[in-house]
Formats: structure tokens, sequence, C-alpha cells
């Protein structure tokens, strides 16, 4: 299997150990080059792309940004990926998605005090609740 990552921090990177862990490859992109380069350094990613269209062709794109680049990232997308996002804020998330065949808003309750690839575990979400939103999601999707 082959997931993308869009937005490379804590929850992105840690998501990313935690795929790569499980035998899937993962490639990702982030608006700072920086983060990108960290997180595959740390193990997170396999390849990390120049572009955020690069990503479109996954399996599985994980949108994991600030509410506000989601929101907007998903309006333009064009993708029959399934996409799944991990931002806490999902009625705006949920609608802008509308158009994509397969989109699963998400929310994990798990985190840490600091920001960024460098605080990433694959362990983060290891007995953590993570939140669903089935509206208009594919059975087969979530």
């Amino acid at each position: 299997m082959k997931a993308a990552i869009a937005g490379t921090g804590l929850v992105g990177a840690s998501i990313g150990m935690a795929l790569r862990s499980a035998g899937w490859t993962v490639g990702g992109w982030d608006p700072d080059p920086e983060a990108a380069a960290r997180a595959k350094e740390l193990g997170a990613l396999d390849t990390v792309h120049g572009s955020l269209a690069e990503l479109a062709d996954a399996d599985v794109l994980l949108l994991a940004g600030p509410p506000v680049a989601i929101r907007e990232t998903v309006r333009d997308l064009a993708t029959d990926a399934l996409v799944v996002d991990v931002a806490g804020v999902k009625g705006d998330i949920v609608h802008a998605a509308r158009h994509l065949p397969h989109f699963v808003g998400t929310h994990p309750m798990a985190g840490r005090e600091h920001p960024g690839p460098d605080a990433a575990s694959a362990a983060l979400f290891k007995g953590a609740a993570w939140i669903v939103v089935t509206d208009d999601a594919d059975e087969a999707d979530l």
C-alpha cells in the first residue's frame, strides 16, 4: 500500500512512522521543505515530494495541517485516492470535501506538548481514541 502525507509536523510524521513500520510506502510534502526533509531523516517518509499535486496518485492521502489549510486544499483537490484529514475542526472541511469520491474526516485524540517532526513517534496513537466522521462517507472507505 502507498500513502501520501501533506503536512509533516507532529501528527503527519507520527502517522508516517506508524505506516512505514506496518510496511506501507509513504511519500510526503510540506509547505516547509525543511520539515519534510526532517521527517524523512527521522524515518517518517520514504520520499519527499516537491508539490502537493505529486501526492494524488497514492492509495491514501492524509491531510495533516491547520484546519484552514486543509479546507482550502480539499476544495481544489482532484484525486481518486482515499483522502483522510486529521484536523480538529470538521464541519467546513467535510463540506469542502463533498466533491471527492473518497473522503473520511477524522481527528486523532493524541498529541504532544512539542510540535514538528522532531516530536513525532510511531507509537503516538497507540491506545488513543480516533474520532471518525461518518457523514457522507462510503462504508468501504470507513
